[in-house]
């Protein structure tokens, strides 16, 4: 299996090196999935600019991060939920009851 580097806007390949560092200054951090698909400028630029087209759509950012938490949930991926969980509490200000019942899956307390 191939081990992929953890990557900061330092030891980043050169065409992923002003991602990462606009990503750390609008997020305070770079997450690590970035960090890995730094490995591959052109995947990382792909991933982010896919983001960008989501936000650019009529949902709010509560309702992209209910999106976003909701397919995560579906496709089993453990590192998306607790990623999304945290985006939505802290970023998205998403009610921590709407969370757990995305998280759980349970009936939303606000339909």
């Amino acid at each position: 299996m191939s081990q992929f580097t953890l990557h900061t806007p330092d030891s980043a390949p050169e065409a992923a090196r002003a991602l990462l560092q606009d990503t750390r200054e609008k997020m305070g951090f770079v997450p690590n999935l970035y960090a890995h698909l730094a490995n591959a400028p052109a995947v990382l630029e792909a991933y982010l600019g896919l983001g960008a087209q989501f936000d650019k759509t009529s949902f709010s950012p509560v309702e992209r991060q209910i999106v976003l938490l909701t397919v995560s949930v579906e496709n089993g991926c453990e590192f998306c939920v607790a990623a999304h969980s945290m985006i939505a509490r802290k970023m998205a200000r998403v009610p921590d009851a709407v969370v757990d019942a995305l998280r759980n899956p349970t009936a939303l307390p606000d339909a």
